[in-house]
Formats: C-alpha cells, sequence, structure tokens
C-alpha cells in the first residue's frame, strides 16, 4: 500500500492558498461546508496564466491531479469553508 495522506481544513472568509504545483503526487479535496474556488494555471513562457475558476460546494469534489498548478480560495466575505483533503504520495 503507498502512503496516503487525510487532512481537515478550515478556511475562514476570504482566505486563499498559495499558488502551487502537485508534483509527484494526487489527490481530491471534498468540500465539507461553504465554497471553495479552485483556480487553474498553466505555464505560457516564462509566466504562469490563469486560465480557470471552477466552484465548487458542499459535496464537491476537487480533483488535484499530479501537475497540475492553482490555488484554492474561500471567497465569500462571511461564511467559512471546510475541506477534507485526501493525497496519495
Amino acid at each position: 500500500m503507498q502512503p496516503f495522506e487525510c487532512v481537515l481544513i478550515h478556511w475562514p472568509p476570504e482566505v486563499e492558498s498559495a499558488v502551487h504545483l502537485h508534483e509527484g503526487l494526487f489527490g481530491y479535496v471534498w468540500v465539507l461546508e461553504g465554497e471553495l474556488d479552485n483556480i487553474s494555471y498553466r505555464r505560457e513562457e516564462d509566466k504562469l496564466v490563469e486560465f480557470a475558476i471552477n466552484r465548487y460546494g458542499r459535496g464537491g469534489i476537487i480533483p488535484e491531479p499530479d501537475g497540475v498548478i492553482h490555488k484554492l480560495r474561500n471567497n465569500s466575505r462571511e461564511s467559512r469553508a471546510i475541506d477534507r483533503k485526501s493525497t496519495r504520495l
């Protein structure tokens, strides 16, 4: 069996992760409460360019495939979001 990580994350209003690359691992984020935006980026020459924003509500599952460059954001000004992240290392 390969290593596996499961994390519960609390996102206060208007909080976001840094832009990051999933290299050598993959996983899923399950939105348990609130909404999260998944902002995807791609490399164009020497820059990162935002190319997609997808919103996931309660029960939504955000894929995090190996090689994805993205960030997650709670765009709400009032409500928290909670997710459970599962990653295969």
